[in-house]
């Protein structure tokens, strides 16, 4: 079978063989871009903090990022929809203009859990919000019962990139 290769032949296949490993080898690399998650300690704070309802409540969901520039944001809450509801659709902030995921009102209201997951569109890539800025806005009406409940934001669903 080798009789009929020529040296060329040969030079090749042995230089094919030579390079397979190395091919698999940079195939299996993985290209690690890992966005930096925000240093320091980031505040996330609602406005107003307590409210009495009825009637209707807006509150604002602020991010205080301090110096950090901020170009992604996702954010998850949770709150007990026997007692509350969203009455409009949730507003977000005009900073973070690329809508990755946002809740609709009726899926809120039946799960009691949002969504809102905000990019910066390529245009303001050159203006990052930073410092205190409204992620979002919220207006929640009583539906029944009595008594006090909150509106959460859940830590393991939150994330703020840099």
């Amino acid at each position: 079978m080798f009789e009929k290769l020529s040296k060329k032949n040969i030079i090749i296949l042995l230089v094919i063989l030579a390079a397979l490993p190395l091919a698999v080898y940079l195939v299996r690399q993985t290209v690690k871009f890992i966005p930096r998650a925000v240093p320091g300690a980031v505040e996330i704070f609602f406005i107003p903090d307590t409210a009495s309802l009825p009637p209707d409540t807006t509150f604002a969901l602020d991010i205080d990022a301090k110096s950090n520039l901020v170009g992604f944001v996702r954010m998850e809450l949770d709150f007990d929809n026997s007692k509350i509801n969203l009455v409009s659709e949730i507003q977000t902030t005009d900073k973070l203009k690329t809508v990755i995921r946002k809740t609709s009102m009726s899926e809120a209201n039946s799960t009691g859990h949002i969504v809102v997951v905000l990019g910066l569109s390529p245009e303001d890539k050159a203006n990052p919000p930073t410092g205190v800025f409204e992620f979002m806005r919220m207006t929640f009406g009583k539906v029944a019962g009595s008594g006090s409940t909150n509106i959460t934001v859940n830590d393991s669903g939150v994330q703020i990139v840099d």
